[in-house]
């Protein structure tokens, strides 16, 4: 099974800046996994956690290993460029040679969309 890897802005001034950016990576997180991909989506994996012994470096390095050991695709959230985590991702995948998908606003909404499994409710930004 070929490995996708969401990159995107995570960061925001806001908490609820935050959960969008979440939404949003979880959206084409779906997409992906719908079209046979296994997925990789750091905005899942840790997702509001704070613990002071944890620093972002050694979160961001965690996630450059698992690009250099398993992806196959980077998928590009739009507005990608005004994250440096998410710059630092792409530059790596650039440098590995992996294949990288520009994504666009529609397919988020798209897939904002889509049912949620086993509700009737749909999920929205």
């Amino acid at each position: 099974m070929r490995i996708a890897y969401i990159a995107g802005k995570y960061q925001s001034p806001t908490l609820n800046g935050v959960r969008i950016n979440v939404l949003r990576a979880e959206a084409l997180a779906m997409k992906y996994w719908v079209k046979g991909y296994g997925v990789i989506c750091p905005h899942k994996n840790c997702n509001l956690i704070e613990c002071p012994e944890i620093t972002e470096d050694q979160i961001m390095g965690a996630f450059f290993s698992m690009i250099e050991r398993c992806v196959d695709i980077m998928v590009m959230i739009p507005g990608w460029q005004d994250s440096r985590g998410a710059t630092q991702e792409y530059d790596l995948a650039v440098k590995l040679g992996i294949e990288i998908v520009y994504e666009t606003e529609e397919t988020i909404s798209e897939y904002l969309r889509k049912p949620v499994r086993g509700t009737n409710e749909r999920t929205s930004a």
